[in-house]
């Protein structure tokens, strides 16, 4: 099979070598247009992480949700000399139940005011 295989390169030489250039050269297209794709990617990521100042990430999980006031916590945040702007948002893991679903179903929440800069 092999012996086949290589006499017909041998005899078919040009035939071969042009096959073999496009299957390089599209190989070569293709490739390009995915690191293209992966650049412009990484670049907007890059913008985006620029724009939004963050310095302060607090997290209590044991916290009630119900008795914390947010926007007193901005006000005292939002005098701190050096502080251009305060923002929160409020992130809950739960389980949805659905009778379409028929199972339950995990998600994030995630609330934002109105005026946020996110």
């Amino acid at each position: 099979m092999f012996r086949y295989a290589a006499k017909r390169i041998v005899r078919g030489r040009w035939l071969f070598l042009s096959l073999f250039l496009s299957v390089a050269l599209a190989a070569t297209l293709f490739s390009g247009i995915l690191q293209g794709a992966d650049a412009v990617g990484a670049a907007i990521l890059d913008q985006t992480l620029e724009s939004a100042y963050v310095d302060i990430i607090s997290s209590a999980t044991d916290k009630n949700v119900t008795e914390t006031h947010y926007f007193e916590i901005d006000e005292i945040f939002g005098k701190v000399d050096g502080v251009e702007s305060v923002d929160h948002f409020i992130r809950w893991k739960v389980e949805l139940r659905s009778s379409e679903i028929n199972g339950t179903l995990e998600a994030v929440l995630l609330a934002l005011p109105d005026d946020s800069s996110l």
